[in-house]
Formats: structure tokens, C-alpha cells, sequence
């Protein structure tokens, strides 16, 4: 994984007309990531693909490559676990 310094370096790169300083695409990157995060738990809530009669328990996300992955657990399902 890329330090953030290096991740800048890339988007500067990518987005040569960008005139974000590294604290503004530091604050906009994580805006970025807050967003992503809220639609993947609203997605882990969802019905369960296999058998919609049930929730899911939540969703395993991986990258491409699949040498990234996490899990994000439903809210809904950790607060009917008793």
C-alpha cells in the first residue's frame, strides 16, 4: 500500500489541472472514503442474495487482485445479536 504522500504524488499525476494542496486532498480523500464506507454498511443491510427472506450478515469486499479484503458486518444484524 502506498504512503498517502505517494497516493498524492499519483493523483497530481492522474489530475494534472488539480490545485489541491496536499491538506485540501487529504480532507477531500477522506470525504471520498466516508462516503464509500456509509454505502457499503447501507449495502451490507441489505437482504441476503442467497435467500431474501433473511438479512444479511454482512458483505466481504476484496480488491481486484484479491490480496485486499475486509468485511463490513451489518448494523442491523450486530444489533438483533443477542
Amino acid at each position: 500500500m502506498a504512503t498517502l504522500e505517494t497516493q498524492y504524488k499519483n493523483f497530481l499525476l492522474e489530475n494534472p489541472k488539480s490545485k489541491l494542496t496536499f491538506d485540501e486532498w487529504k480532507e477531500w480523500l477522506g470525504k471520498q472514503l466516508e462516503e464509500a464506507l456509509k454505502d457499503i454498511l447501507e449495502y451490507a443491510d441489505g437482504k441476503s442474495v442467497l435467500n431474501p427472506n433473511f438479512d444479511r450478515e454482512g458483505v466481504v469486499i476484496r480488491s481486484l487482485d484479491r490480496k485486499i479484503s475486509f468485511k463490513a458486518i451489518s448494523n442491523k444484524f450486530l444489533l438483533n445479536e443477542k
